[in-house]
């Protein structure tokens, strides 16, 4: 079951990747592949380190950044893949205000081999979940 989720997810980000212009309706561009392709990537990065809690959903925004959501009692988390080099972090956890930080991805010079590396800033302000959206 677990495994049939993380395969159903990868092939929604496919099935994404494939959007066009105006895909919602109301003018949204077409999704940048390259932007789609590294979500895909640390889609595969997550299933590596933590195969048993598979994201809730994965979804495009109208403004082409591609959002990994986990939701359940209560909890709310969401990497929202920005740029090929940085994803913003969303954590809501009932009785707290929400988290949010930066992760910036580095390249190594032999990526084909080594993989991606992701390295954590230590840009976490309490409470800007609410800005984070408004972008």
């Amino acid at each position: 079951v677990l495994a049939m989720r993380w395969i159903n997810l990868e092939n929604d980000l496919k099935f994404i990747r494939r959007y066009r212009d105006d895909w919602n309706g109301f003018g949204a561009p077409a999704p940048d592949p390259n932007l789609v392709d590294v979500a895909i990537a640390f889609l595969s990065e997550l299933k590596v380190a933590n195969p048993s809690v598979p994201p809730f959903r994965v979804a495009l925004s109208p403004s082409g950044t591609v959002t990994i959501e986990w939701q359940g009692a209560g909890i709310f988390m969401e990497a929202e893949i920005v740029a090929d080099d940085r994803i913003e972090w969303i954590k809501a956890l009932p009785g707290r205000e929400a988290e949010y930080s930066v992760e910036r991805r580095t390249r190594g010079l032999r990526e084909e081999f080594w993989g991606t590396a992701w390295e954590r800033t230590n840009k976490i302000a309490s409470g800007a979940a609410v800005s984070a959206i408004e972008r």
